[in-house]
C-alpha cells in the first residue's frame, strides 16, 4: 500500500496541486529554492511575492494561503 502524505500547509498543497516543485516556483519568483522554502514553512514574510504567487496559482493574492 502506497503512502500518501497528508498536506495541511496552503501554499505547498497548492504548489503540489499545480505539479510544481519548489525550485520551479522560485525560479518563477526569481529568488532561490532555500528562499522559497522559507516562505513555504512561514519562516520568511511573503508579502512582497504575493501577486506574483496569485498569477502562478491562478488566483487572488489574498486566497494564496
Amino acid at each position: 500500500m502506497k503512502y500518501i502524505k497528508r498536506i495541511t500547509n496552503p501554499l505547498e498543497r497548492r504548489r503540489v496541486q499545480y505539479g510544481y516543485s519548489q525550485v520551479d516556483i522560485s525560479k518563477l519568483l526569481e529568488i532561490n529554492q532555500s528562499q522559497y522554502s522559507r516562505i513555504e514553512k512561514g519562516e520568511t514574510d511573503p508579502s512582497k511575492h504575493i501577486k506574483k504567487l496569485s498569477k502562478i496559482f491562478n488566483c487572488k493574492p489574498n486566497e494564496v494561503f
